[in-house]
């Protein structure tokens, strides 16, 4: 029994609620949008609960906010808000850690987690770190650069590992495949 999510979720149908002023139906729209942009973030980026849920409601207000001021209402797909909600996610992580002071991307639990969940996490988090280890050099330091700054773009990535802008996408596909199938493996 497999569902796609995706198929529920209908952006133009939310516009279009949106510009009708429907209120019950851009809630019920967004009651279906926010779990999964949450869920995103969770589980995508391991975002503690709190953060991923303000960052879902956060873009969704402002999307809502710009919709009704006309500066949408094209050809958008709900990628568009999911890409949205993880830079949003991004930003406050690294105001975070600016603040903090804290270097290295690590997982702190949120207080809703089991310890079951927290073992996992964390055995995750170790897998990871080892099978980034055992890439190529090339896919390793492409992996350090964009984990160091997510909202890097590919030309400067591209020039800073000294290779084409096309070529940051094909070795950042590769170096994921990679990864995924080593943590998989190791788990």
């Amino acid at each position: 029994m497999s569902t796609d999510f995706t198929q529920k979720i209908d952006l133009q149908k939310l516009i279009s609620h949106i510009k009708n002023g429907d209120d019950a139906e851009v809630e019920r729209e967004i009651s279906l949008m926010r779990p999964v942009l949450v869920n995103y973030l969770r589980f995508s980026w391991r975002a503690p609960k709190s953060d991923a849920e303000d960052c879902a409601q956060d873009v969704l207000a402002d999307f809502i906010h710009k919709v009704r001021n006309g500066e949408y209402g094209g050809d958008i797909h709900f990628g568009y808000l999911v890409t949205t909600c993880k830079n949003s996610y991004f930003r406050l992580y690294n105001e975070q850690k600016k603040e903090t002071g804290v270097d290295e991307l690590s997982y702190v639990p949120d207080s809703g987690s089991t310890p079951f969940e927290q073992i996992a996490s964390n055995e995750m988090l170790a897998a990871l770190k080892k099978c980034i280890q055992k890439l190529d050099e090339m896919h390793r330091n492409l992996i350090n650069a964009l984990l160091e700054n997510p909202e890097i773009r590919a030309e400067e990535l591209g020039t800073r590992l000294e290779i084409s802008t096309q070529n940051v996408w094909v070795r950042r596909h590769r170096a994921v495949k990679q990864l995924s199938e080593c943590v998989r493996k190791s788990l």
